[in-house]
């Protein structure tokens, strides 16, 4: 499954990321590189021990409106996966490299106006 993350940055701070699907589900990461692994981690932890809400897609989630004003404001999107348990197990014993999660950006309207 794949989750939609709002990755957004204010000068001075880390990389944020919530779920509009997954209230209460954040992460933050300190540079770029990071931000889809700690997204990546923020929903398997959530979904550690329970069941897992089923993602709108991405176009139904921009219809909504739910992120315009983050889109707005110089966000981004970024698809973050929600693997398996043998995935999880096997994710986390790695150290590092890019099979710990999958992103893929999406838009960023830093100059330009959201439709409503």
């Amino acid at each position: 499954m794949l989750y939609v993350a709002v990755v957004h940055k204010d000068a001075g701070s880390a990389y944020g990321v919530h779920f509009p699907d997954v209230p209460g589900c954040f992460s933050a990461a300190n540079d770029k590189q990071g931000v889809v692994d700690r997204a990546h981690e923020a929903l398997a932890l959530y979904f550690e021990d329970e069941k897992p809400i089923k993602p709108r897609d991405l176009d139904a989630i921009r219809a909504s409106g739910d992120v315009d004003q983050d889109l707005a404001d110089g966000a981004i999107l970024v698809l973050v996966p929600l693997t398996g348990p043998k995935q999880k197990r096997a994710s986390r014993s790695k150290t590092s490299g890019p099979d710990r999660g999958a992103g893929i950006a999406l838009g960023q309207n830093r100059n330009s106006k959201v439709k409503r």
